[in-house]
């Protein structure tokens, strides 16, 4: 897919002063109700960004969606930033358009779809980490850079469905295959992944950070989840998708997984190949 060439957005809107923190907007000729807010995958790291699922979201707004595709802060270490991120900008993408969307639905791919799983349960009640820039912009403080009608991280955005391709969705799981070559861990830094809590005033140990982020051990999205994962994906096994919907299956979630035969990491966010056209009309 990263053959395809780059695709300009109609528009990009900061959220944030820092220079990743921008949505590009790829806006419908003939609007048809849908907008799609759209995180990007590249296993948390700076080197891959936004710019590979340019094609998707213009496929995404020839179709009438209105399409938001995110970029975030990444790298080592990078977990409370991205997240505070990825919040904020699914709120950003919310009110810009031509309007009269009738679904919003919260794509992820691949780390991507790691952070749907999780903003789809955030946003709409479940637990925020006790640190960081999370805690404070949970109790109402939006900052000079938040979207239209912003007021506040954890504020529900109108997300109708969260659909996550190829998710790294057990997070605990795919640091033990060190998926992506130890993804995990650099994202969040190195450790057992054993709770330990924190002291007042304490920092959040890795350990920590890691399973409030695990979407497999967060409560169900009160909203409908769909999963897509191709049985042929060299870089994030299916497995870590058949855990994730068992566990929220187990929990009363609301968890559909298509498997896709043959089919590997990026064909699904691909335009042109059968297993994208499967992800473009089950919107």
């Amino acid at each position: 897919m990263f053959g395809l060439g780059h695709v300009p957005a109609d528009a990009t809107v900061a959220y944030g002063p820092h220079p990743d923190q921008v949505v590009d907007f790829y806006l419908p000729r003939r609007p048809s109700g849908l907008r799609v807010t759209l995180l990007h995958g590249g296993f948390w790291r700076a080197a891959y960004d936004r710019r590979h699922l340019a094609p998707l979201a213009a496929a995404l707004a020839a179709r009438g969606a209105e399409t938001a595709l995110v970029e975030y802060r990444r790298g080592p270490g990078a977990w409370e930033a991205a997240a505070e991120d990825v919040l904020r900008a699914t709120r950003c993408a919310a009110p810009y358009g031509p309007g009269g969307a009738r679904r919003h639905v919260l794509v992820g791919h691949s780390a991507g779809g790691q952070l749907a799983l999780w903003v789809g349960t955030v946003c709409a009640g479940g637990p925020v980490p006790p640190y960081g820039p999370l805690r404070a912009d949970a109790a109402g403080s939006a900052g000079p850079h938040a979207g239209p009608g912003d007021t506040g991280a954890c504020a529900p955005p109108p997300v109708s469905r969260v659909v996550a391709v190829a998710p790294v969705a057990d997070l605990l799981r795919a640091r033990d295959l060190r998926t992506g070559g130890g993804a995990v861990e650099d994202f969040f830094g190195p450790g057992t992944g054993e709770r330990t809590g924190e002291r007042p005033g304490e920092a959040p140990r890795p350990a920590d950070r890691l399973r409030e982020a695990d979407p497999v051990r967060l409560p169900p999205p009160p909203v409908p989840v769909v999963l897509l994962h191709g049985t042929a994906d060299p870089d994030v096994p299916p497995e870590l998708s058949l855990r994730y919907v068992s566990a929220q299956r187990a929990a009363g979630g609301d968890v559909t997984l298509h498997t896709l035969d043959g089919v590997g990491h990026y064909a699904p966010v691909t335009p042109g190949t059968p297993a994208c056209e499967r992800l473009l009309t089950g919107l």
